[in-house]
C-alpha cells in the first residue's frame, strides 16, 4: 500500500523524514514532502478516521484517509 506522502507527491518530488527527541521518553516524527498539499483550513481535520481533503478526492487515487 502506498503512503499518503508517496502517494500524493510528484515522480521526482522530495519526501523527508525526520525524527526528534524533544524530552526524555518522547518521540516527534516530521514528514514533509512537496505533494498536493493540505489547505489551511483544513488542517484542524486531518486525524479524523477516513478524512480526505477536497484537493484528494480524484478518483484516480485510490485510498480512504491519510496512511
Amino acid at each position: 500500500m502506498k503512503r499518503t506522502s508517496m502517494k500524493f507527491t510528484p515522480e521526482g518530488g522530495s519526501i523527508a523524514i525526520r525524527m526528534k527527541y524533544p524530552a526524555a521518553g518522547r518521540v516527534s516524527i516530521e514528514v514533509q514532502d512537496n505533494g498536493i498539499g493540505i489547505e489551511e483550513g483544513q488542517l484542524e481535520s486531518i486525524f479524523e478516521r477516513f478524512y480526505k481533503s477536497d484537493a484528494s478526492r480524484n478518483r484516480s487515487i485510490q485510498g480512504n484517509g491519510w496512511g
